[in-house]
């Protein structure tokens, strides 16, 4: 099954607006693929929602503890300083490099350049749910033979 590690603005995006982040987010949900994420991660969501969106402390607990019990907590090993233009997005890349994720969903252009780190792509949105649904449709296809 794939893995993959969403950066925190695809969160956001989803919980915010419709569009393809929330697509995504309903597929995880439902069980297409799995989602890994770190308490680094995890907690600057949590930042994020209650200081620039006036989320409730309350509220965003709650969705904090939706994630954790449906996605790989992982509790990355490695520091990395591979970003040196926003050191804050290297958290994304070591969550994703400590789990062998093969994807990383992200809108943020510092990790969309790289483009790949070691055997993860870093992909947008739509690049993830197009990939999502070749293969699903890949796995309704009848054998040939």
């Amino acid at each position: 099954m794939l893995k993959a590690v969403f950066d925190t603005n695809i969160f956001i995006s989803a919980l915010h607006w419709a569009g393809v982040p929330l697509k995504i987010y309903k597929r995880w949900l439902e069980g297409e693929f799995r989602l890994v994420i770190s308490k680094e991660i995890l907690s600057e969501l949590g930042r994020v929602l209650e200081n620039d969106f006036d989320w409730a402390r309350e509220e965003t607990q709650e969705l904090c503890g939706l994630i954790n019990k449906f996605a790989e907590i992982v509790t990355p090993k490695q520091k990395l300083h591979i970003i040196t233009d926003d050191p804050n997005d290297n958290k994304i890349l070591e969550c994703a490099l400590d789990a062998q994720a093969g994807f990383i969903i992200s809108g943020d252009k510092h990790l969309l350049k790289l483009g790949v780190y070691k055997a993860t792509q870093i992909v947008t949105a739509r690049r993830f749910l197009n990939l999502l649904t070749y293969v699903g449709a890949r796995a309704q296809l009848p054998e040939l033979g």
